[in-house]
């Protein structure tokens, strides 16, 4: 599961609006459905400006390659304007949804919002434009 943030899509928003926001979420959709596998992986805006990929069969190492492609082409796309920070988390045996989470964006409950809100290892918040496979997940 590739887990990945937006970076300046909430100042472009607030800068611009979300009518102009709503612009780059399309383009940036258009961008990952043309790296996914069509019919095999699911693409879904998780909130804001975070975004998941759930890659059913993929190993990290293969997520990993998806998600570099991703943060290449949105930087590209957006001339480093708008970049994405990724983690990638792999599903294990009795690993429910939230911990999963935990792995790939190393989440928590933040506030009312009952969706743990993703926070990227090493990446998104302080340094932008990474790709990062978390530590510690079983391969």
């Amino acid at each position: 599961m590739v887990f990945f943030d937006l970076d300046g899509f909430r100042k472009f928003n607030d800068t611009f609006g979300h009518l102009r926001g709503d612009g780059i979420l399309k383009d940036v959709a258009k961008l990952v459905l043309g790296i996914v596998r069509a019919n095999v992986d699911t693409c879904f805006r998780y909130g804001g400006d975070e975004l998941s990929i759930i890659m059913p069969e993929t190993a990290p190492e293969n997520a990993s390659v998806v998600a570099e492609r991703i943060r290449t082409q949105v930087s590209e796309h957006f001339e480093g304007k708008i970049t994405a920070s990724m983690g990638i988390a792999e599903w294990t045996e009795g690993l429910d949804a939230h911990a999963l989470i935990e792995e790939g964006g190393q989440g928590d409950v933040q506030g009312q919002d009952p969706r743990p809100q993703l926070r990227l290892p090493r990446a998104g918040r302080h340094d932008r434009a990474r790709s990062v496979i978390r530590p510690g997940i079983p391969y």
